[in-house]
């Protein structure tokens, strides 16, 4: 874009000297969200002591993201939804990045398609591929105006129960007003992260991919993967650690912890309650708190190292499941420690 005339003597006069960091913009006026601000760093002073290609431009909203406060749940489920005329071939095999994640792919969406996705997808990352359009043409280049596309995936969002985390838009077209528009309207709905991006020439998924697998923030693995500052990215309060596996792995501890301390509270007990107990369910239950107990117990002692998918996101997957495994076995609540005799009188004595 060409900054609109004087803006950034406006910016510059309020905020002095610019400081070495990304610039966090909050584009409140619906009027001006599809402008492309991301180009503010081609310009003085924005650019300057910026010491690689350009200065990230962060799309930000002060509302707290929606599921700021609650962790992933691993596996990260991925959806990558083709629209119809979307040309460039798919890989039959999957990149080995979304090979860590359960990573689903669909193709040849049209409008109607797409509104459906958006009102019954449970993903943590809805990745929409939008083949390029001209500017009253819908999806796939249909004559579907803009506005359409919009109120189509906003009518299946309105719906939907289990809201992205994260939604990417990839199209040839990233760096429209009309894309840049479309992931303010996904961006609404829940308040999650949004990235708006060209194709592979101007943004390197990939590198995206496995960038989250490393525990970085979305923001920090947004600017690895760029390669232009065309790119938009839109963030919430709390929006750059929805996704963060160090976060997903305090859960899983908690769990794991509570449910340890549970199985061995009831082991303690079990000899008093075999007591009474018919002898084959007082064994069964020990052989199941046991169990529950080394299952977990292996859990609490992992540990995990983020810088190779092997150390990090991997065995915390396998962690998952086999603290899943271990809460089924172990009881909701600790057994009674002692079992106390109790009755009921009445005026004329015991019953």
């Amino acid at each position: 874009m060409a900054a609109a005339p004087g803006v950034v003597e406006r910016l510059l006069a309020h905020f002095g000297v610019v400081p070495s960091h990304p610039l966090l913009i909050e584009v409140a006026d619906r009027s001006l969200q599809g402008l492309a601000w991301e180009e503010l760093s081609k310009f003085y002073p924005f650019g300057h002591l910026w010491g690689s290609p350009f200065r990230p431009v962060i799309r930000y909203t002060s509302t707290l993201a929606d599921l700021a406060l609650v962790p992933a749940a691993l596996p990260v489920d991925v959806l990558i939804a083709e629209a119809e005329g979307w040309t460039t071939p798919s890989d039959p095999v999957v990149p080995r990045p979304l090979q860590h994640f359960r990573t689903v792919h669909a193709t040849r969406f049209d409008v109607e398609g797409m509104g459906r996705i958006a009102a019954s997808a449970a993903v943590d990352i809805l990745h929409l591929r939008l083949a390029a359009a001209p500017a009253a043409a819908g999806l796939g280049g249909q004559r579907e105006e803009p506005a359409t596309v919009a109120a189509g995936l906003a009518a299946g969002l309105r719906k939907n129960r289990h809201l992205p985390r994260l939604a990417i838009i990839e199209s040839p077209t990233g760096g429209s007003a009309a894309r840049r528009e479309l992931g303010y309207l996904l961006h609404a709905y829940g308040r999650s992260t949004v990235i708006v991006a060209g194709d592979e020439s101007e943004f390197n998924y990939d590198r995206f991919y496995e960038n989250l697998t490393h525990d970085q923030p979305m923001d920090i693995a947004f600017q690895g993967a760029s390669k232009t500052n065309r790119n938009m990215l839109l963030m919430a309060k709390g929006g750059a650690e929805l996704l963060r596996l160090s976060g997903s792995e305090e859960v899983l501890r908690q769990r794991t912890l509570e449910g340890l301390s549970r199985v061995r509270t009831s082991l303690e007990s079990v000899t008093q309650w075999q007591s009474i107990a018919p002898a084959h369910e007082a064994d069964e239950a020990e052989r199941s708190f046991r169990a529950a107990e080394s299952s977990l117990a292996a859990v609490e002692n992992m540990t995990y190292r983020y810088f190779a998918e092997s150390a990090g996101m991997e065995p915390l997957i396998t962690a998952t499941g086999q603290a899943a495994q271990g809460l089924a076995n172990a009881p909701s609540q600790p057994l009674p420690a002692r079992v106390v005799n109790t009755w009921i009188t009445t005026d004329g004595g015991a019953e």
